[in-house]
C-alpha cells in the first residue's frame, strides 16, 4: 500500500482557519481545518482522494462530529470541464458505521482520507474545481456546542485515460486488499478498487473476490458498477461458491447489469 501512496506525495493544501467555540469559560478553541488533493492530476477513472486535516490549537480537548461513518457531514460542489456545476447529495446520514464524533486533544491533529469518487464519478478529462465543505458540530470539554462550517477550494486536472497507470494502481490496491493481517488496510484498498469504473479493473476485482477475506462484498459491488460482459461473467461464476449473503449481493448486482446498457 505504501507504494501506491508514494506516487501521490505532492500535496496541495488549501487551509481555512476556523472560528472559535465559546465554552463556559472565556477560553477560545481555535481549529484549523485543511483540505488537500494528494494527487492533483489523476488520470481518468483512477481513485480521486481528498485529505482532511483537523488541528486543535487550543489547551483543551474538543469533539468534532463528522457524521455517520465519518462522512455524512462532508459535502462537495464540483465545477466540471464543461462549466456545469454539480452538487452531489451528502451521503446517508443514518446507519451503522464508525463513531462520528472525533476527539482531538490539545495540540493534536486528526487526519482522514476521503474517496471523492464515492460522491462523484469523474468521467471526463479536463479541469475541475472542487469546493469541499465540512458541516460539523463542535463540542468543548465544558459541554458547549457550536455548529461550524469550513470550506476549501481544490483544483483538479483529470488527465486522459492511461491504461498502464490504471493497471499499476489496480495492482497496488489488490496487493493491499488480499492482505489477511490488516482488515482496515484491506477494506480501504478493496473500497478504492471498487470505484475504478473501468474494464481494466475487472480481473483485479475478480482476484479480490477470490482471495480477499475482507473485501469480497466490495469487489462484487465494483463489478456491478462496471457491469460489462466480463464483469457479469465473473459475477455469475462466483455464484457457485458464494454463501447465502454473497449470493444475494451478486444477484442484486446482476440485476443492475441487466438494467444497464453497454
Amino acid at each position: 500500500m505504501e507504494k501506491s501512496y508514494s506516487r501521490v506525495a505532492i500535496i496541495l493544501f488549501v487551509v481555512f482557519v476556523a472560528g472559535t467555540l465559546a465554552g463556559q469559560t472565556t477560553t477560545d478553541v481555535p481549529l484549523t481545518v485543511s483540505f488537500s488533493a494528494p494527487e492533483s492530476a489523476p488520470s481518468l477513472h483512477e481513485p480521486v482522494y481528498i485529505d482532511v486535516t483537523i488541528q486543535n490549537r487550543s489547551a483543551q480537548t474538543i469533539e468534532v462530529d463528522l457524521g455517520i461513518k465519518r462522512k455524512a457531514n462532508f459535502q462537495f460542489i464540483i465545477e466540471t470541464p464543461g462549466g456545469v456545476t454539480v452538487r452531489p447529495p451528502r451521503l446517508i446520514s443514518s446507519g451503522i458505521g464508525p463513531l462520528s464524533r472525533i476527539p482531538v486533544g490539545s495540540g493534536q491533529t486528526y487526519q482522514q482520507r476521503l474517496l471523492l469518487n464515492e460522491w462523484f464519478q469523474f468521467d471526463l478529462p479536463g479541469d475541475y474545481s472542487v469546493k469541499a465543505t465540512l458541516l460539523a458540530t463542535v463540542r468543548s470539554v465544558e459541554g458547549a456546542t457550536l455548529k461550524k462550517e469550513w470550506s476549501g477550494q481544490i483544483p483538479l486536472w483529470v488527465q486522459p485515460r492511461n491504461e498502464d497507470r490504471l493497471r499499476s494502481i489496480c495492482q497496488d490496491l489488490v496487493e493491499a486488499a488480499v492482505n489477511p493481517h490488516d482488515s482496515r488496510i484491506a477494506r480501504d484498498a478493496a473500497f478504492a478498487l471498487s470505484y475504478i469504473v473501468d474494464p481494466v479493473a475487472v480481473p483485479y476485482l475478480e482476484q479480490v473476490l477470490k482471495e480477499s477475506y475482507f473485501g469480497k462484498e466490495l469487489a462484487i459491488q465494483g463489478l456491478g458498477r462496471i457491469s460489462n460482459a466480463e464483469a457479469v461473467r465473473v459475477l455469475r461464476s462466483a455464484m457457485a461458491d458464494a454463501d447465502a449473503e454473497l449470493k444475494m449481493l451478486i444477484q442484486r448486482e446482476l440485476m443492475r447489469a441487466r438494467n444497464t446498457d453497454h
